[in-house]
């Protein structure tokens, strides 16, 4: 469980993770068993890192970022802005234990190359 920073939601989250169909990391935030935020954005047609992820932290997701840096998940700045025709997209680099955490739950290997 990690601690909410977001506007809506007072109280713990867990942290599910998943990937897009086009294999970029996902994220859903769930308070209490039901959804809370998805603030991972999947943008096919942007240049991403592997390691690096879309963050939606406005309207319904405000607070996103924080609560993923805080909860270790992302690092705390954003590496750029990525500009759509209608909005703009935070782009992060998931930290180690993210990475691995994310493996895991792909059912990839336990662990990282990276961090050795």
């Amino acid at each position: 469980m990690i601690a909410s920073h977001l506007r809506y939601v007072a109280g713990p989250l867990d942290v599910q993770w998943c990937c897009y169909s086009n294999g970029r990391p996902a994220i859903l935030l769930t308070h209490r068993g039901l959804p809370a935020c998805k603030p991972s954005v999947n943008l096919p047609e942007a240049e991403l890192a592997i390691d690096e992820i879309a963050i939606k932290d406005y309207a319904e997701n405000e607070g996103a970022a924080a609560t993923l840096v805080h909860a270790g998940i992302i690092e705390p700045r954003p590496l750029r802005i990525l500009h759509t025709r209608h909005v703009q997209f935070q782009i992060y680099r998931l930290t180690p234990i993210a990475k691995l955490a994310l493996r895991v739950a792909a059912g990839g290997p336990a662990i990282d190359e990276e961090l050795n």
